[in-house]
């Protein structure tokens, strides 16, 4: 089913008699707001705010740093590096080590702690011919893991792409039933993230790691397919896993992800003409059923340019361990990283 931004509207019963031109008044206006908006906007109580941006000259367009308080990669940093050594020591405390490579095992772990916060030593040559800087995790960044912006289907976390791609048709019909209830007027569950141009709505199984419930229940069989997947980054606040969904006109500006640990991967589920995600200055599209898998601590953005009568751009986003980190290493950083 192609969901477009047209739906029904009942006029309430009028129990006062008003006047013809204010009726006709009031119902233009009302119209046009239907209009503007496309669909019920999700609740602003627990926005991720991307107005207001503080601003970085990329080359391209304005650099968008998101200015929410609760957002993880928002926090300070220095008070992020004190409680990072700390925990880290706590946890050190808890475990036994049997011998000394054994505890090399967390050599790098330590020395990314001692490092959190610092600001990158670099900056790469963007493909627009200026300055800035490509890849900043804002938040901690581990040391010694290979990265780029752009990962292959078979090249990272293969069976678990599979297996959303596996389960698209699930996935897709127990998204719509929720959006169709979105379209309704029922914004149970879901958020709005503001952004300069269009409406960005998104709908959470899992949001910084914890699992919210209430959603899942929803989505029972989603859910379960999330618990299957090996790599799922879950019981850390780097981790979610998401429907996110682009009204056209939507623009989300250039931004960096707070960390290097995971892979995002985005599942399309619906995808209009004039869509794209762009990482380090290299665009892709999404594909309806197929993955997009990217390091989201790379530079990116997203677009959709395409037409109202085409729809929203929607996705099922997911986050991935990175496949170079170890096994204790994840441990440690659950413990480090849990909100």
């Amino acid at each position: 089913m192609l969901y477009s931004n047209t739906f029904s509207f009942e006029w309430p019963l009028l129990e006062v008699v008003t006047s013809i031109p204010v009726l006709i008044i009031t119902g233009f206006t009302v119209l046009f707001f239907i209009y503007r908006l496309g669909g019920p906007r999700a609740s602003t109580s627990q926005q991720i705010s991307y107005s207001n941006p503080s601003k970085l000259n990329t080359g391209t367009e304005e650099f968008s740093k998101c200015n929410s308080p609760g957002c993880v990669r928002c926090k300070n940093y220095k008070s992020i590096k004190e409680n990072l050594a700390k925990k880290l020591d706590d946890y050190l405390q808890t475990i036994i080590v049997d011998n000394v490579d054994e505890e090399n095992i967390f050599e790098r772990l330590k020395c990314s702690v001692e490092k959190a916060g610092e600001k990158p030593e670099h900056e790469e040559q963007n493909l627009q011919g200026s300055q800035s800087i490509l890849h900043n995790p804002t938040v901690f960044q581990l040391c010694g893991l290979s990265s780029k912006p752009w990962y292959e289907r078979n090249e990272v976390c293969e069976q678990d792409v599979k297996l959303l791609e596996n389960t698209f048709s699930t996935i897709w019909e127990e998204f719509t039933e929720v959006y169709e209830d979105f379209l309704q007027g029922d914004t149970t569950g879901w958020l709005s993230n503001s952004v300069p141009t269009g409406q960005w709505s998104v709908f959470h199984l899992y949001n910084q790691g914890n699992k919210v419930i209430s959603n899942c229940i929803r989505c029972p069989s989603t859910a379960r397919t999330l618990e299957k997947l090996g790599t799922f980054m879950c019981n850390i606040a780097f981790g979610n896993a998401t429907f996110t969904v682009l009204q056209a006109g939507t623009h989300i500006t250039e931004h960096y992800g707070p960390c290097n640990l995971r892979i995002r991967c985005h599942l399309g589920l619906q995808i209009p003409p004039c869509c794209s995600l762009t990482v380090a200055h290299q665009t892709k599209h999404w594909i309806e059923e197929g993955c997009l898998l990217f390091d989201d601590s790379y530079l990116h953005k997203a677009k959709h340019d395409g037409l109202e009568e085409d729809g929203p751009r929607i996705v099922f986003m997911v986050d991935l361990w990175h496949p170079e980190i170890t096994e204790e290493e994840k441990s440690a950083l659950k413990y480090l990283f849990t909100i």
